[in-house]
């Protein structure tokens, strides 16, 4: 079936988001957050004055939300880990 992230795409697709939280929360997350701009950007183009959102992401952001995904990664690979979460 996969690694976790494909197991986790998979759930979500099917909306059982717990199960997919369960696979891959870093998965789980963006995804989320992807639709949730996807539907911001739609909702935006469809306004009869359409103005383009401009976000601006900073360099910092970036590399905290580097440091974040290595971090996970890192501790989601620790035996304490399944013990935390599940």
């Amino acid at each position: 079936m996969g690694c976790g992230g494909t197991r986790s795409i998979q759930c979500f697709l099917r909306g059982d988001w717990g199960e997919s939280f369960y696979y891959n929360p870093l998965f789980f997350l963006a995804a989320l957050t992807a639709v949730i701009l996807y539907m911001i950007f739609t909702i935006n183009a469809l306004r009869p004055h359409y103005h383009p959102l401009h976000i601006r992401i900073k360099r910092y952001q970036i590399i905290l939300l580097a440091v974040f995904a290595v971090v996970f990664l890192v501790v989601r690979n620790t035996p304490w880990y399944q013990a935390i979460l599940y």
